[in-house]
């Protein structure tokens, strides 16, 4: 085959091109320390970079949600430490001051100073339930912008409430009226009681499917000694006290009591140091009917059952889920309503009440009383200091019983708080070994991805100056060829 000149001008150019295009790409994996700068220049390399970066991501962003939610549990674990775990831990000391005072040595003003100190610790629950990170309260579910318990008055608002109440909840206490005329001796009663968390509570708005409530005082006389069944209705009877939140009923009552049942009340103006009725119930807000006429000159109606107004509060599936892997969450917080419960701050306030408001008699009036009966000097004398006697004897025997029937109580609500201490610690442990796991795997891809796509400096390095030194040996060459050239064109 004949070889021309243009033949080998235009070989010699395009193996100079290829000399120079790998020199160029050779100083461009050194420049960037990448083996590829485009996906063209090695496919299957490029989609296996794509998929190290695509699972360095998730790995990163599972990571950042690890860290996020062990945030936000260690916010949750530091509650409970204050209210479990330290030597001065709220629940602790409460438990302290109701085994000191359900002894049957202390007096009246002991047993009071005792209560004043749990209530202290009572309010430190609540300061332990309104935690928060970040701003957001940890223990409130969803409604985050939501204290778990009242820091402020909800004035002017009001609340339809949906309970759970069952038969583990009845109590059965002593307790005991002191009672017109002055001078008479206490009554004392043993009676079942559900303790609502909320006081002055509308008897009217207080459903309870399948009972007869009854609105009593505690000043009524048979106001813990509701009867077994409503004649009229047949069905069984509950006395309600709003004044204390009280649903008294009949030993019968209470044993055929269901293990589960929805109550509905209305709460109007929850007060600071309450329970959220937003946080802690299925609730509803209710507003006002300003067309109603009253029928004494006003307007205005509650209607809990057909609001004008009306939203709805739902704390059922409350959990706060963080993604781990692919389709694996984990739940990050505890809600107050499972830690701090409606039975645990009912059942104390109800005790804290009792015993601040104990009905003791007046020696003055019971003096009064006896005077009356024509009692005179040293015999009046006597029968005040019996009855007053008689009566402290009383007094010390039913706070005996009740302090120790609460001791049992309580220690039922601490130990459902010590299992969601314990949940919340399992699922930090899960988190911390994901993390790990997650970490691991970090280092791993990133070493895999290094090793797919960075360059190998001593090797490109070697490569570059071979490919310079043919660059330069076929200038050389070239240039020889172009001299014989133009020899042979001048001859």
């Amino acid at each position: 085959m004949r070889v021309t000149n243009s033949m080998i001008y235009g070989n010699s150019l395009n193996n100079i091109w290829r000399n120079v295009k790998h020199i160029n790409g050779l100083a461009q994996q050194i420049e960037t320390t990448k083996r590829i700068q485009r996906p063209s220049d090695d496919p299957i390399l490029a989609a296996r970079a794509m998929r190290y970066r695509t699972i360095l991501s998730e790995t990163e962003q599972f990571l950042s949600n690890a860290n996020s939610g062990m945030a936000w549990m260690d916010a949750s674990e530091a509650a409970f430490m204050n209210l479990l775990n330290e030597n001065d831990a709220a629940l602790q000391e409460i438990n302290r001051r109701l085994v000191a005072a359900s002894s049957g040595t202390h007096e009246l003003a002991d047993r009071l100073a005792m209560v004043k100190e749990m209530r202290e610790f009572f309010d430190q629950i609540s300061l332990e339930m309104n935690q928060t990170y970040m701003g957001r309260f940890v223990f409130s579910g969803f409604y985050t912008n939501q204290p778990p318990i009242l820091n402020t008055d909800m004035t002017d608002r009001s609340f339809v409430i949906t309970q759970q109440i069952g038969r583990n909840q009845i109590q059965q206490v002593r307790s005991f009226q002191n009672m017109p005329p002055d001078g008479r001796l206490p009554e004392v009663y043993t009676f079942n009681v559900i303790n609502l968390p909320y006081r002055g509570v509308d008897s009217d708005a207080l459903e309870i499917p399948g009972f007869t409530v009854i609105r009593r005082s505690i000043h009524d006389e048979d106001a813990y000694t509701p009867t077994a069944t409503d004649e009229s209705t047949g069905l069984p009877v509950i006395h309600f006290i709003p004044e204390t939140g009280e649903l008294i009923m009949h030993a019968d009552t209470a044993e055929g009591f269901p293990r589960s049942l929805d109550i509905q009340y209305r709460v109007d103006n929850p007060k600071k140091g309450e329970p959220n009725p937003i946080v802690y119930f299925h609730t509803r807000e209710v507003g006002w009917n300003n067309t109603h006429d009253n029928g004494d000159g006003t307007f205005g109606a509650w209607l809990p059952l057909e609001p004008v107004s009306t939203h709805t509060y739902n704390t059922d599936g409350h959990q706060i889920r963080i993604e781990m892997a692919p389709s694996n969450h984990i739940t990050i917080n505890s809600l107050a309503k499972e830690i701090f419960t409606p039975a645990m701050y009912a059942d104390l306030l109800a005790l804290f009440e009792f015993v601040e408001n104990l009905p003791v008699s007046d020696p003055r009036a019971v003096e009064a009383y006896f005077k009356d009966l024509g009692y005179v000097g040293q015999n009046l004398t006597d029968e005040v200091n019996k009855f007053m006697s008689d009566e402290a004897a009383r007094v010390q025997d039913v706070l005996h019983t009740r302090f120790y029937h609460m001791l049992g109580v309580f220690s039922r609500h601490k130990d459902i708080v010590q299992r969601e201490h314990t949940s919340l610690g399992s699922r930090m442990n899960r988190i911390e070994m994901i993390s790990v796991r997650l970490e691991e795997e970090e280092i791993n891809y990133t070493a895999l991805l290094s090793a797919n796509e960075d360059t190998q400096l001593q090797e490109a390095i070697m490569r570059l100056n071979a490919g310079e030194a043919a660059f330069n040996a076929a200038l050389r060459a070239n240039a020889m060829i172009v001299q014989l050239s133009l020899v042979n064109f001048l001859r």
